[in-house]
């Protein structure tokens, strides 16, 4: 606060002159004048010495002391001087003229009269007390003369102070410019502070509206940020972060609005459930990257495909929901889920890979299938089930005994991860044999399920639900181990030539692990290389080629034979099937058991053809009659598996086939055998 300071520096400075110029000067003005004064008193009395007081009492002044009073005056620099009687008459006077007359000025002679000294300044300019005017400043003092309280008489003294007052006129001037200098530059300064404070005061308060400004400003980024957060929080807490598309939270709002005002309008609205097809292989073998742009993508075709209208969620993982309002009938509910399944068929391109993103939905109608949000959305789950369970890539509606299906399967979901602990599983062996001469040549190993409640559980029922929970990869290696650990058992018993078949399912081949957990069932179990056979579905290695021929290729050089299963089902490349390193193709059951039809007929005998042609043993499955063998025999087909010969049996009913059928025409019950062209019965 210097300024502040300094300006009560300049006012206090300021103030002091105001005082000298107001008071001191004034004082030392009228000081001067007092000095001229008793100047004249004391020219007074030593006239007054001089004369004596007699001279005054007597009325008359010697001729001596009137020449030295006018010597005095010259010395003196009097002007004039002038000797008054006790009655006021003139005794002496400088000018001669005016002896014997008598004082006319009553006005100041009474005053003198009574003792009291008198004095004025007379200006050159003013009428003095004379009858003339005098050209110099003067001083006219009265000094009465006292003998003891007797007054006797005055003299008048006449000062010359025009030289005085002259220096005391421009002492005065030079006094008041520069005081006037000094005011002015104080006032300048005084003013200049004031301006300064008023600017620092100013910028005070322009600093302090600039930071309650700038408070104001960030309170209100603050609320609008809050605003936006809450916003990005509800929006984060309804919606799917990867697809933007309604979560499950607010799809069950909107469908419980939608369902109170269909109650209210009698309006109908369907429910459609919808899972894509064999996304989890998608993320096994490509990563959650790919799977993820997946999911992006089918979204986008999903709005493309629906009306504005519809509602679509994202409910977890590869899971869709879409409610239908305002629909008339089933047959528009059918031709908007037929939609959906069309805009799904082309391929999607994701990097380097094109991916098929079919999809099976599951369909209730309210109020027919559930009158709540959780009734619809759980019984379109269970329908969607049923259409994966009819083959995927189709719709189903939603029926009530499905409900009993959907109790089994949620049974088997939570008791699957404990079946391997629990030593539910067990392997079956259905028998391969030679179709030249009926001798075992091997086994394939097929998987039951023992259920502790349930009994025996086909592999149908169960297998699907491994593969997408993911326990496949588990059950597939406890498979591996165990069947290789009984084809060395058998081994050990003299059967050395016997070949094991085990199926790799998709999510076993996506596994960057297989190939070494192969070679470690292998070695624990000791079972040479070249009798385990894997068998791989022809959709499965041709789903990435390249890829599968990298790892085939491993499989070939550690001596393992390779398979392709249910071939004639797929769509394979007569190129790649060529490069694939594989020993045999087995033919897909469904072909061999409407071998009767030409067409059929002529597609089998078109594979056998050319696996010969590529110099591959053929393999049929499904073989029940004598028919299908003889055709099969006739064709050239090396080996054959089917209910005919056996169906799949415990491994301790394997070992009476392995007794019954181990050298060629040693089968004490070989009647599929006997009759057929080219065979000669056995002994």
């Amino acid at each position: 606060m210097l300024w502040v300071g300094s300006a009560a520096l300049a006012l206090s400075a300021l103030a002091f002159g105001l005082f000298w110029f107001g008071y001191a000067f004034p004082r030392h003005h009228h000081s001067h004048i007092d000095q001229i004064e008793t100047k004249a008193v004391q020219v007074a009395r030593l006239f007054e010495a001089v004369v004596g007081t007699d001279a005054l009492i007597d009325g008359a002044l010697p001729a001596a002391s009137a020449r030295l009073i006018e010597e005095g005056r010259s010395r003196a620099g009097l002007l004039k001087v002038r000797v008054f009687d006790a009655a006021g008459v003139i005794i002496h006077s400088s000018d001669p003229a005016e002896i014997g007359t008598v004082n006319d000025h009553a006005y100041f002679w009474e005053r003198v009269a009574t003792g009291n000294l008198y004095s004025k300044l007379v200006k050159s300019d003013q009428a003095t007390l004379e009858r003339d005017r005098l050209e110099r400043d003067v001083v006219e003092t009265y000094v009465p003369v006292l003998d003891g309280d007797l007054f006797i008489g005055a003299f008048e003294i006449y000062l010359d102070v025009t030289d005085d007052l002259a220096a005391l006129h421009r002492l005065t001037t030079d006094l008041n410019a520069k005081f006037l200098l000094l005011a002015s530059l104080l006032m300048l300064l005084f003013i200049g502070l004031l301006r300064h404070g008023y600017r620092v005061a100013l910028g005070k308060e322009r600093e302090q509206n600039r930071r309650l400004q700038h408070e104001v400003d960030h309170r209100r980024r603050v609320e609008e940020q809050l605003r936006e957060n809450e916003q990005r929080f509800d929006h984060m807490a309804h919606h799917d972060p990867l697809t933007g598309l309604a979560n499950r939270r607010l799809f069950t709002v909107h469908l419980d609005h939608a369902l109170a005002l269909a109650r209210r309008e009698k309006s109908r609205l369907a429910v459609m459930f919808l899972d894509l097809d064999q996304f989890k292989t998608v993320n096994d073998s490509l990563g959650h990257e790919t799977g993820d742009r997946l999911l992006v993508e089918v979204s986008r075709r999903l709005l493309q495909a629906l009306r504005q209208t519809d509602t679509l969620a994202r409910m977890g993982g590869d899971e869709f929901a879409i409610l239908l309002e305002g629909v008339i009938d089933d047959l528009q509910v059918s031709n908007l889920a037929e939609r959906v399944l069309r805009v799904l068929e082309p391929p999607v391109r994701v990097g380097e890979y094109e991916l098929k993103a079919g999809a099976s939905i599951g369909i209730a109608v309210a109020f027919s299938d559930g009158a709540t949000a959780d009734e619809l959305l759980k019984n379109a789950d269970t329908a969607m089930y049923r259409a994966k369970e009819r083959g995927r890539g189709t719709s189903e509606y939603y029926m009530p005994e499905l409900n009993a299906r959907a109790q089994v399967r949620l049974l088997l979901e939570g008791s699957i991860a404990h079946a391997i602990d629990r030593g539910e599983l067990e392997l079956y062996y259905q028998p391969q044999f030679l179709l030249a001469d009926g001798s075992l040549h091997g086994a394939e190993a097929l998987l039951r399920w023992n259920h502790h409640d349930l009994g025996t559980i086909a592999p149908a029922e169960f297998i699907p639900i491994a593969e997408e929970s993911g326990l496949i990869v588990r059950i597939g290696e406890w498979v591996l181990r165990e069947a290789c650990r009984q084809a060395r058992h058998w081994h050990d018993r003299g059967h050395t030539r016997f070949t094991i078949a085990v199926n790799l399912s998709a999510r076993q081949f996506r596994d960057h692990a297989l190939l070494q957990k192969v070679c470690n069932a292998l070695a624990e179990t000791g079972l040479p290389p070249r009798c385990l056979e894997l068998e791989l579905t022809e959709s499965l290695v041709m789903e990435h080629p390249e890829e599968s021929i990298e790892l085939l290729r491993k499989f070939h050089d550690l001596g393992i034979s390779l398979a392709i299963d249910d071939f004639g089902t797929g769509y394979s490349s007569l190129n790649y099937l060529r490069k694939f390193p594989i020993h045999r193709l087995k033919i897909d059951r469904s072909f061999v058991s409407d071998i009767a039809d030409p067409d059929d007929a002529r597609i089998v005998a078109t594979i056998i053809n050319l696996a010969h042609g590529l110099d591959l043993e053929v393999v049929a499955e499904g073989i029940e009659q004598q028919s299908q063998l003889a055709f099969l025999r006739q064709r050239g087909c090396a080996l054959g598996q089917g209910y005919l010969f056996s169906p799949p049996v415990p491994a301790a009913a394997f070992n009476q086939l392995l007794r019954d059928y181990a050298s060629p025409g040693a089968a004490p019950a070989s009647g599929w055998l006997q009759g057929l062209p080219g065979v000669v019965p056995a002994g």
